[in-house]
């Protein structure tokens, strides 16, 4: 049975020879551009099953490229059972936050509030790092529910209080 997935009109689906001619880069741009579209006319998420079905990029290419718009936290993923669904994180509300590291010279933690397609507010949190060419890189993330966050705080300030203090978590 196909799948009903929603392809924007914007999105230029191009033939495997037009995208093997472009550069590296340009290659992956277009890839999570078209992926990246896609979500968020899917507001409700797809599988990759889903994406391979209806816009014919191999599985492992949608694969590598979701992983990376998860980290960037432009895409988040919902897990039922062994099914994946990834959605598109929302909307930034208001400027992120910007949090130097006191110990990592180089590495900073970016704090952004986000809104999704269903009026849900959450905090991503990701962690950026100068490499070796001097360009920030996404070293990771994580996307904590506006509802969980006081909680989460709470558990993690008492959690390192006992680290300083020399007791075992």
């Amino acid at each position: 049975m196909k799948s009903i997935l929603r392809i924007p009109d914007n999105v230029k689906l191009l033939e495997p020879k037009q995208v093997f001619t472009m550069s590296p880069a340009d290659r992956d741009r277009y890839y999570e551009k078209v992926i990246l579209d896609i979500l968020q006319a899917n507001p409700a998420g797809v599988t990759v099953g889903e994406l391979e079905e209806n816009i014919k990029f191999l599985a492992k290419t949608i694969r590598g490229h979701l992983k990376r718009l998860v980290a960037r936290g432009e895409v988040t993923t919902l897990t039922r059972g062994n099914l994946v669904i990834y959605q598109p994180n929302g909307q930034v509300m208001g400027s992120p936050a910007v949090i130097e590291s006191k110990t990592k010279l180089g590495t900073s933690y970016v704090v952004s509030r986000i809104k999704d397609g269903f009026g849900n507010l959450s905090y991503y949190i990701q962690e950026k790092e100068l490499d070796e060419y001097r360009t920030l890189r996404v070293k990771g993330g994580i996307t904590i529910s506006r509802d969980d966050m006081r909680d989460f705080v709470t558990a993690l300030h008492t959690l390192s209080l006992k680290e300083i203090e020399g007791k075992e978590p």
